[in-house]
Order: C-alpha cells, then structure tokens, then sequence
C-alpha cells in the first residue's frame, strides 16, 4: 500500500508513456499531509539556481520554515509566502543515471546517480490533489535516504540491497 512510484528510464514506447531528459530516476509522492523532518538544500533549484545552503522544516506535509541567509533562502520564502500551496512537499526522487554530472543544472543533477531531489508545490503529475503554480525540484548532494528499514541512499551514494526485494 502506497503511492504510485514513477520510474523515468528513457524509454516512453507507448502512448502514455513517460520520460524526460536527462532521464535515469525513480520518484514518489510522499503520502499527502505525511512529510516531516528537515531537508538540508545544498544543490541547485528550479527557479533560485545554486548557491548557499539552506534547511527546511516541515511538518504534516508542509514546509514550516526556511532556515539560512542569502539570495535563495529569502527567494524561496518569497514564493512560500505569495504562491498558494508552494509549501507542499511533493515528489522526493532518487538518481540512478551514473552519466549525469553536478554541474550546477537541477535539471541533469536531479537525475545524477546518488543524488536526491525533492520537489515542492503541485503533485498533480503523481496523482496527489495539490494544485500550485509551481512545481520546484531541490537537489540534495549528501542525502541519505531509508526505506523499510533500510539504506538505499547513504551519504549521496546509492546502496546495493543487503537482502532481496
């Protein structure tokens, strides 16, 4: 039981298909309202570019502050603040394409083997009900990510199982 997990590998062969370039990520909305924890941003985003780091703070599927100084850090609680719904935590993703480089675009490092993305605003494409005008892709370099009580992501590199699936 769960939310839809959507798989971009490069191949969209029949209508309906999906895929994107760069291509090489598996990705999830977070159940609705579920989110919690802090999220250190130290990779580019949609919208703000690359630069200093910041944290955010959510709770119950929302992001409650943006904590640090600097040009993205004020430009992401400028849009909080005037886009409705920019606060939801909408996607979480993890790259898988060892081809893709951290060369300061979100758009290819999101997709970089290791590396995790997660996506405030619209959750539409998931299937979630939050509609925004804006959907932001964050790109985290060290992330470490659990899933069923175990490691597939540590300190930005990708885990190989200890036991099958």
């Amino acid at each position: 039981e769960g939310e839809d997990v959507i798989v971009e590998c490069g191949i969209a062969d029949r209508p309906g298909g999906r895929a994107a370039f760069a291509d090489g990520e598996v990705s999830q909305m977070p159940r609705e309202g579920s989110a919690q924890g802090r999220i250190v941003v130290d990779g580019p985003m949609a919208h703000l570019g690359g630069g200093e780091v910041f944290t955010l703070t959510v709770a119950a599927g929302r992001v409650l502050t943006v904590d640090g100084e600097g040009a993205r850090a004020e430009g992401l609680r400028g849009i909080l603040r005037s886009v409705p719904f920019a606060d939801n935590v909408a996607e979480v993703g993890i790259g898988l394409n060892p081809a893709c480089r951290r060369n300061g675009d979100f758009e290819e490092e999101k997709k970089a083997r290791g590396l995790v993305h997660v996506a405030l605003g619209d959750n539409l494409f998931y299937g979630g009900t939050v509609r925004c005008g804006v959907h932001m892709d964050m790109v985290l370099y060290r992330p470490t990510v659990w899933l069923d009580g175990e490691a597939v992501v540590q300190q930005g590199r990708v885990v190989e199982p200890r036991k099958p699936r």
